[in-house]
């Protein structure tokens, strides 16, 4: 008797508000963003090359990431 009604119930179709998982589209982009930072931080960790960038680079700088992703073409050349 509870086999076939847990089967029953899991052959319904869900009806109600959305999301039914409780996990939003801007919770799940913000997590693919930050999974994203870990993992390229962790492979440049890991890198054995690139000796001289990791000397002037040492951490992540998202502000500075920002603003140069907002340069345009003729930016690029300039000084900052």
């Amino acid at each position: 008797m509870a086999d076939g009604l847990s089967r029953l119930a899991t052959a319904t179709e869900y009806t109600g508000p959305e999301p039914v998982l409780g996990i939003t589209p801007p919770n799940v982009r913000k997590e693919l963003q930050h999974w994203t930072c870990r993992e390229q931080w962790r492979q440049w960790r890991e890198a054995t090359k690139f000796r001289q960038a990791k000397q002037l680079l040492r951490q992540v700088d998202l502000s500075f990431t920002k603003y140069t992703l907002r340069l345009s073409r003729a930016d690029y050349g300039r000084p900052m």
